[in-house]
């Protein structure tokens, strides 16, 4: 349809080729109505089951006029999905996520994390990106070590699903805005108070990992990698940039806010 060729040319404009979205599976959830519904009915699906999973609201499809990127759980079952807009005037969020369920609980998944856990676990490092594209690309890239929160912030619940496949080092490519380094002082802390290592990735302002592996290449965003920051020293600089630091005391104010925070990092290898 002419519908999804529009979809389809949304994705090449990324960058993104037919081996990227058979590999990922993408999809594309069609404005046309009932036709998702139909094709459940031929699959012998029953209404009540797709209300259940959240891809029918009050009888009508959830998706509509969207790429849809299946999220899966550790072991790669899909257990929801999240769905872009490729046109300003679609209604709603440039993402919407399917509702929680009983499989999925956005605090706790990690997207990115069946294909990454294999060499998470065995490096014991994770490189933590914002989007789900960013993360999608990093791994067909080779990065296969990413990951992403889900529709939600990257919290606590996140890094603990990280702590129990034992990583030691946690790579921050967030956003290269101010959201970006803002969402990086918060996201480094929760690793640094676990005794986890943090190292944040500089990225040029209004840059993400997508379009800094499309320009640049891999070898370039391996360079990156090596020219990471520890967290201290990132978060002296953000800082540093937040506070004013003409006075003597907005010195001693930028000292006393870093040592306070250093000191809820209540691993002793931190705190020293």
């Amino acid at each position: 349809t002419l519908e999804g060729h529009a979809a389809l040319d949304y994705l090449y404009s990324r960058g993104i080729d037919l081996s990227f979205i058979e590999k990922f599976e993408l999809g594309w959830a069609p404005k046309i109505p009932r036709l998702f519904l139909d094709a459940m009915r031929e699959q012998g699906i029953a209404p009540q089951i797709l209300e259940e999973a959240g891809l029918v609201s009050k009888g009508r499809e959830f998706f509509s006029d969207r790429i849809t990127v299946p999220i899966r759980d550790a072991v790669g079952a899909v257990i929801c999905f999240s769905a872009r807009k490729f046109k300003p005037d679609t209604f709603g969020g440039k993402y919407i996520n399917t509702p929680e369920t009983p499989l999925f609980k956005k605090s706790r998944v990690l997207f990115g994390l069946s294909y990454s856990r294999k060499k998470i676990a065995k490096e014991r490092k994770a490189l933590i990106v914002e989007g789900q594209f960013d993360a999608l690309r990093l791994i067909d890239a080779g990065f296969d070590w990413t990951v992403a929160g889900q529709g939600t912030a990257f919290g606590e619940e996140h890094v603990k699903e990280l702590l129990q496949l034992g990583v030691r080092e946690a790579f921050l490519a967030l956003d290269g805005d101010t959201a970006g380094q803002e969402a990086a002082v918060k996201i480094g802390h929760l690793f640094q108070k676990e005794g986890v290592e943090v190292k944040v990735v500089p990225l040029p302002p209004g840059a993400d990992p997508d379009l800094m592996l499309r320009e640049k290449g891999p070898e370039e965003w391996q360079k990156g990698l090596e020219q990471s920051v520890d967290y201290l020293t990132f978060l002296v600089s953000h800082l540093s940039r937040t506070l004013s630091l003409e006075s003597p005391a907005k010195k001693t104010e930028l000292v006393q806010t870093i040592a306070k925070q250093i000191r809820t990092w209540d691993h002793p290898l931190m705190v020293h």
